[in-house]
């Protein structure tokens, strides 16, 4: 249960190894600090829905390393191809349907995942060598300030994790823009750092 400031190769190979092992990590992302565990791991999962507070009943983003990885197990059509091609590595978060036989408690029962490709290197570079994808919720208790720094993350969920990893102040200061795309429509889900009008643009380009 430490606190890095990574020197990279080695903290990357620590945080697979754990998530790997059941382990919960903190990684610094491009919007805020993130709680991650292996999405096919369910007991793990289940560890983050207690350490954050979580309501049982509902979903855990994934965060992939990249547009590939998500298609392994996600269902993306035209549009949200275009909005992933167009706006990641980013602060967005796409609902998608999830292919068959793809199986996780991070979905709490459902058959959607909201998806991401975070724009940071470290995160990214975990996540692949965690297989390409990981349940990451913001590193606080649930209705509480989302964590900038690894010390807050620290401060809310203590030794509920197992190796938080200090990537310095998070750039960003709110969670990602969550979207789904309905009956061809856009559809803002949660307000976040990218608005309707860039959206509408990505999705028109």
């Amino acid at each position: 249960m430490g606190s890095t400031f990574p020197e990279e190769p080695a903290i990357i190979a620590e945080a697979a190894r754990l998530l790997a092992a059941g382990r919960l990590v903190v990684l610094p992302t491009d919007t805020v600090y993130g709680l991650c565990a292996a999405p096919w791991d369910a007991s793990a999962v289940e560890r983050m829905y207690e350490a954050k507070g979580r309501v049982p009943g509902k979903p855990i983003p994934l965060l992939v390393s990249s547009i590939d990885a998500a298609e392994d197990f996600a269902e993306l059509d035209d549009a949200e191809r275009k909005l992933a091609a167009s706006c990641w590595p980013g602060p967005l978060t796409i609902v998608v349907r999830v292919r068959y036989g793809f199986e996780s408690r991070a979905l709490a029962g459902g058959r959607t995942a909201g998806i991401r490709m975070p724009d940071h290197f470290l995160a990214r570079a975990v996540i692949e060598r965690a297989g390409g994808v990981l349940a990451v919720t913001s590193a606080n208790r649930s209705m509480e300030a989302n964590s900038r720094t690894v010390d807050e993350a620290r401060a809310d969920l203590g030794d509920m994790v197992d190796l938080y990893v200090d990537g310095g102040q998070s750039a960003g200061s709110m969670a990602s823009t969550v979207v789904a795309i309905e009956a061809g429509r856009l559809v803002i889900v949660r307000e976040g750092p990218l608005s309707r009008e860039e959206l509408e643009t990505a999705l028109a380009g």
